[in-house]
């Protein structure tokens, strides 16, 4: 929880830095930044506001937000706003911004960016800002009461040449930002002991669009139920250009490194009161490690792909609403020292691996999964109505699976067999079945009665097919029974 509110009041400070620039008098900036806050569920407090020739300066600002018995403070020295004589109002943070989360492990981080600035323009209603950071830089300055200086811990992330443009019009904030390039370095010593870790990493060409829309009414974030049914919503993605990152640690006898590289990836949350929506992916991915511990000179890894989404309605409705889960694995590629471990012989092909689930259908949602004590009742928040099997693909050791198809699902109504009535047929490909199993007998891996009842049950649900150890299927819900390439068996 502390990691996540961390992240989170990061990217409030972020935010609220564009949406600091929100008026066209620094004392309407402010106002507006402080009301904007509130919203979020924090409170605000100032040690001085005073007007300096053309500027307000704000000192001794402090955000606090409380979640789950865990506090998150963001204190501001100093807030520079001025007023450039055009319209329009600059913001600068002449000193670093302090962020402590509080608890067992209280984290304290220090973030400097002097050479930021935001300025505004357009109208009171409707602010556009431009936001340009040529170097920020976040610091763990303590974890748990021991600061970096007496532990020689070091943990550092630097962004560079940042720029972005907002607009921020009534409660909704539309961001669209860039970074050249981001930089991770990581020291850590163990306490007490000679353990260590050290890691670096460099993440190029990082772009977010986004859009965030507060309740109207001005419920706050901290009851994100009610704040979404007031009319809530974000909607983010992210993208990341080539990372590289690097790593080694020692343990006593026990030492280690490795190396990697990622070709992009990307990010998307959504959130409204109707459904969330979530989704992460990576390309061109090449892992390489060693240890002491790794009975191998060297492990190493490729992917072409790895992608996981899903879309959950989450409010009470009459009307089915869409629902889908997507799990990619692409072309998994395994370095030969871990091949010789398992098939030391290599009886076994040594193909990339690809694990593809694609599934989309609708929900009828009856109590909003938002919704602890609905949640808890033990009663069902949802049923499914539809099932849409997408796509369907195993490649492993030189065999394929193949599947898709879709059913409708009737939960009103249970077959003699206790199954919720259901029409809708699924088909299945299979190929190399046969020799996979022949050749992992060969090597005793599965004894020859076993391998007999496996060919059996293989017969009852798959039928040869056109070209060669080729198997398909044909599963079909109909008439409330169960089909199997036409026979019934339920």
């Amino acid at each position: 929880m502390q990691k996540w509110t961390l992240a989170g009041s990061t990217a409030v400070l972020a935010l609220t830095m564009g949406q600091a620039a929100f008026a066209i008098t620094p004392e309407e900036v402010w106002q507006k930044w402080a009301d904007q806050a509130e919203k979020t569920g924090q409170t605000v407090t100032v040690g001085s506001q005073a007007t300096e020739g053309d500027a307000l300066v704000v000192t001794g600002a402090v955000f606090t937000s409380t979640q789950e018995g865990a506090e998150a403070t963001i204190t501001m020295p100093k807030v520079v706003l001025t007023d450039l004589g055009d319209e329009t109002v600059e913001v600068t943070l002449p000193e670093p911004v302090t962020i402590e989360i509080s608890g067992d492990e209280a984290v304290v981080v220090e973030f400097a960016a002097p050479a930021m600035t935001s300025v505004a323009s357009g109208t009171v209603e409707e602010t556009s800002f431009a936001l340009n950071m040529p170097e920020g830089k976040i610091t763990v300055v303590s974890v748990a009461g021991e600061t970096a200086a007496d532990t020689g811990n070091d943990i550092t992330f630097t962004v560079t040449n940042a720029t972005g443009s907002y607009v921020v019009a009534g409660d909704t904030t539309t961001s669209d930002i860039n970074a050249e390039k981001m930089a991770m370095n990581v020291k850590v010593a163990e306490p007490g002991g000679s353990g260590m870790f050290n890691m670096t990493a460099n993440m190029a060409g990082l772009a977010g669009k986004g859009t965030m829309t507060m309740a109207a009414d001005g419920t706050s974030m901290e009851d994100l139920p009610a704040a979404l049914a007031a009319g809530m919503a974000m909607d983010f993605g992210y993208t990341i250009g080539a990372t590289d990152f690097a790593f080694d640690f020692a343990d006593g006898a026990d030492t280690g490194s490795g190396k990697g590289v990622i070709g992009s990836g990307d990010f998307a949350i959504k959130m409204d009161a109707t459904q969330m929506a979530y989704s992460a992916g990576y390309k061109g991915v090449d892992l390489s490690m060693s240890a002491s511990t790794i009975p191998v000179p060297e492990v190493k890894l490729g992917l072409a792909e790895l992608a996981f989404g899903v879309v959950i309605p989450v409010a009470p409705a009459e009307a089915p609403q869409d629902a889908s889960m997507l799990v990619k694995l692409v072309d998994l590629t395994i370095s030969d020292d871990i091949w010789g471990m398992i098939d030391p012989a290599a009886n076994l092909p040594r193909d990339p691996i690809t694990a593809i689930l694609d599934l989309k259908g609708t929900l009828t949602v009856m109590a909003s999964l938002l919704d602890e004590e609905a949640m808890a009742s033990g009663a069902p928040p949802a049923l499914p109505n539809s099932v849409d099997l997408t796509q369907l693909q195993l490649k492993l050791l030189g065999a394929e699976l193949n599947g898709s198809g879709s059913t409708t699902v009737d939960m009103m109504q249970m077959g003699p067999s206790g199954m919720p009535a259901m029409e809708g047929k699924f088909s299945f490909n299979a190929t190399g079945v046969n020799a996979l199993l022949d050749k992992v007998a060969a090597m005793g891996l599965i004894p020859e009665d076993q391998l007999m009842a496996a060919r059996m049950m293989m017969g009852m649900f798959a039928q040869p097919g056109e070209g060669e150890d080729t198997l398909v299927s044909e599963v079909e819900f109909k008439d409330g029974g169960l089909f199997v390439n036409g026979m019934q068996l339920q």
